[in-house]
């Protein structure tokens, strides 16, 4: 996870990640039409999966789907990390991340997940988790459908 990070800075009115510049951020949607936006911390992780059979992919999890695992929103942790002095940023190679997101590592769940043009056309290949099932994150059985978290 610590490679690209926990979190993103999503635009408030489309939730597509903010472009910096000197003094704002700038949505780059151009959908969007909200030229002064408020950024909004959401989260934004990967995860190595594994099943059963030893197949492993690499799944991109977004906010919704990451409170479910974390159940925590990502602007109090952000908030938490800043009072205890931990370094919560993206911006620098030092990104820390929160120990609640490292507590889902091993944790047994049932993804559904999105896969399109691009995670075919990409360098690399990731599939975006569209849904967790939440009674298998609850459930500590065993199926062979649930993928592991690495």
């Amino acid at each position: 996870m610590e490679e690209y990070g926990w979190y993103f800075i999503s635009c408030t009115a489309c939730k597509w990640q903010l472009e910096r510049s000197e003094t704002t951020f700038i949505c780059p949607n151009f959908k969007c039409k909200k030229p002064n936006t408020v950024g909004l911390i959401r989260y934004r992780f990967e995860v190595k999966v594994c099943d059963d059979s030893g197949n492993e992919g690499t799944f991109v999890i977004f906010d919704k789907e990451a409170l479910k695992l974390v159940v925590r929103q990502a602007p109090d942790v952000m908030n938490e990390m800043s009072e205890s002095g931990e370094n919560g940023s993206n911006e620098d190679s030092g990104t820390a991340t929160p120990q609640c997101v490292l507590d889902i590592v091993g944790r047994t769940c049932k993804f559904q997940v999105k896969v399109n043009d691009f995670n075919f056309k990409s360098a690399r290949t990731t599939a975006t988790v569209s849904r967790i099932i939440d009674d298998d994150v609850q459930n500590e059985k065993n199926d062979g459908k649930r993928q592991r978290l690495n």
